[in-house]
């Protein structure tokens, strides 16, 4: 870890709650820098049993691994299961889940899957990157869920709040051209979409004033 700055210092020797859980410390669950274990940059105050609990995890593909000593990294989406999950193990390759051996030979780890059926699967493991379904967690939309959460304030927010502000924008889901967008080369465009390009056929609706001044 490297060193504190002057005003990261003093914000970890006023720290009275843990940023993460916000249990006050004591004399059983203390005081510690919890930071990212990559970069080594300080990240907030937190008690012992949060600090242990949001350790990265190392990972190895295999037990005969020896090129890697990475950690495991979770990768959250929403609908996994139903949508993103599908188009990830048609195009995998096998060349994301290659490993060395003690002697030096090269392997190829399986896709770790946790499937439905031949089409929809809850979780999936790629080397050392895990994805996971939150929908099957919360299952409800991600605009309800952020409404939801929005009704009690933006406590509950810790990282947007800390990294992005208190701006309502970061706190509500975004407007997305859902039809418009059918193919790569729409991500390469720059400007502004007209309101009718905003139509979802899903839900059969279009985008109001207020959605559209903040597309």
């Amino acid at each position: 870890m490297r060193a504190l700055t002057d005003d990261e210092r003093r914000e970890f020797d006023r720290a009275v709650t843990c940023r993460n859980c916000g249990e006050k410390f004591w004399k059983k669950n203390g005081t510690t820098l919890h930071h990212n274990h990559v970069s080594g940059h300080y990240l907030f105050p937190a008690c012992n049993s949060c600090n242990l609990a949001l350790k990265p995890r190392k990972s190895r593909v295999s037990t005969d691994d020896v090129s890697s000593d990475s950690n495991l990294l979770p990768i959250i989406f929403h609908n996994l299961t139903a949508y993103d999950g599908y188009f990830m193990l048609k195009f995998v390759k096998k060349e994301y889940a290659r490993y060395t051996t003690k002697n030096g030979k090269v392997h190829y780890a399986d896709v770790g899957v946790i499937s439905l059926n031949t089409k929809k699967c809850m979780s999936l493991r790629i080397g050392n990157l895990l994805f996971v379904d939150l929908f099957q967690f919360m299952a409800a939309s991600l605009d309800e869920l952020c409404k939801g959460m929005r009704k009690e304030g933006i406590d509950d927010f810790v990282h947007t709040t800390r990294y992005f502000g208190h701006d309502d924008i970061f706190y509500q889901k975004g407007i997305y051209p859902y039809d418009y967008v059918n193919g790569p080369s729409k991500l390469d465009e720059t400007a502004l979409l007209p309101k009718v390009a905003f139509y979802n056929s899903l839900t059969n609706e279009h985008i109001d004033d207020k959605q559209y001044a903040r597309a």
